[in-house]
């Protein structure tokens, strides 16, 4: 409809020109009431829209001169003194803003649009605790307002009170299912708190009324993950993969959750969808490196390590993995440097030491590997399979109380099983090396008769 279509009556040009102004075009509900306001400047609701519509265009200056003319003309009326309170806020005139609230109070009682405002203004003058207080006192008038809701939910995580934040926002979305706004606090809100399952329904909600949003769909589906509704998760993510099918992440995330659900192969396949889409995406091939190592295929694992370190030469996780994987097979000199460089890229990774000492042991450097020892078990004195591999160093340079010392503290630190095994074996072996030759000849007698 254009202007000159527009209706002719006073009351229908002004209600044509607000429904304008809400519909998000205000600039030409301004041009609607010009000739309404240059007929009759004393139209008191066409001027109250032309307010509005100043207003929305941030004009504040020529909103604040018209509400103060207007409220010297109709001072019992309470759109003026909030018309005037949003003028001076827009120019930051916070206590300004409150002398009008103010006066409104005093003609008019409590009403939400006027707390609203006046909290905004405590803001302004960061005063978050008042702006609070203003909305806690009209929440009883506010109990269909969605807005207000949302309001004081944003006042209430300024003020690090997340739980009741949240629980302002899930009012704010019974009352306005629809509203973008309610949901995607909720869901902002609880994941910032790791409640996952609420995060998941709220993430699910926003999904349903909002239009396609791979980004928004993808992050509820690691949510989905971390609430344990891989099922729900699954479909999410056939349901991007199918529009997106090129896009890496979705399949990424397909791979983890078959993970999760034990579909092994499921999750192979995923990975290797992503490295087809992306050659280099380190992580798909540390995940397939870890499948390959959980399955024993060592020759696979190190195909895909081996791709890492071309990827990214310098991360420590890698060369940790590919080292272990070394000291697994027996390959001690390359054990060794893979060890070795780790320390050097990561010092804070000093539980390695252990693991050097170990290697270098059985390359038969022994005074070094009891130094690594030692410095390792200076931090980590509960660790068995250390104290059993100083064990060995002191055996192999000829200290047998040494030796037997160190078994003796694997026996203390792991009671039970194979390292305490092991251990009990090398004290029994020394035992019968020094102190049971006798009772070894007397036995081999009597077996001999």
């Amino acid at each position: 409809m254009n202007i000159q279509s527009c209706p002719d009556t006073p009351e229908e040009m002004v209600a044509y020109a607000e429904s304008t102004r809400r519909s998000g075009r205000a600039e030409r509900a301004l041009l609607i009431l010009k000739p309404r306001v240059t007929q009759d400047p004393t139209d008191i609701r066409a001027l109250l829209v032309l307010g509005r519509c100043l207003i929305d265009l941030d004009r504040f200056e020529e909103a604040r001169n018209l509400y103060e003319t207007l409220l010297s003309a109709a001072p019992r009326l309470s759109l003026p003194y909030l018309g005037l309170a949003h003028g001076h806020l827009g120019q930051g005139e916070a206590n300004e803003a409150l002398a009008a609230l103010d006066g409104h109070e005093l003609m008019f009682g409590l009403e939400v649009p006027a707390a609203r405002l006046r909290a905004r203004a405590f803001l302004l003058l960061d005063r978050k605790d008042l702006a609070r207080e203003a909305l806690q006192r009209v929440a009883g008038l506010a109990a269909s307002d969605g807005g207000f809701w949302i309001d004081l939910g944003r006042l209430h995580h300024s003020l690090d009170d997340a739980g009741r934040a949240i629980r302002c926002w899930q009012r704010a979305a019974r009352l306005q299912p629809r509203d973008e706004t309610a949901h995607r606090l909720i869901f902002e809100g609880s994941v910032g708190l790791s409640w996952w399952r609420a995060a998941a329904r709220s993430g699910l909600d926003l999904i349903a009324i909002s239009p396609v949003d791979t980004e928004l769909e993808l992050r509820v589906t690691r949510v989905l993950i971390l609430a344990k509704k891989l099922n729900e998760a699954a479909d999410l993510i056939e349901k991007v993969t199918e529009r997106e099918p090129d896009n890496g992440e979705p399949w990424m995330l397909s791979g983890l959750v078959a993970e999760r659900l034990d579909e092994m192969k499921e999750a192979r396949a995923a990975y290797h969808r992503v490295l087809q889409i992306d050659p280099r995406n380190s992580a798909a091939a540390w995940r397939l490196a870890r499948l390959a190592a959980a399955t024993g295929d060592g020759a696979g694992q190190r195909a895909y390590l081996n791709r890492l370190r071309f990827l990214t030469p310098h991360n420590s996780r890698v060369l940790e993995a590919c080292a272990t994987l070394d000291l697994t097979e027996g390959r001690w000199s390359d054990a060794s440097r893979a060890f070795r460089q780790v320390l050097l890229l990561d010092p804070s990774r000093r539980y390695l030491l252990g693991r050097l000492g170990e290697v270098t042991r059985r390359l038969g450097h022994l005074d070094e590997a009891r130094r690594l020892l030692m410095r390792h078990l200076r931090t980590h004195r509960g660790d068995a399979g250390a104290w059993l591999e100083l064990g060995y160093a002191y055996r192999g340079q000829g200290l047998a109380e040494e030796s037997r010392q160190c078994f003796e503290r694997v026996r203390h630190f792991s009671p039970d099983g194979p390292l305490e095994a092991k251990a009990r074996h090398e004290i029994s072996v020394l035992d019968g090396r020094f102190n049971s030759v006798r009772p070894v000849l007397r036995l081999a007698r009597r077996a001999t008769g």
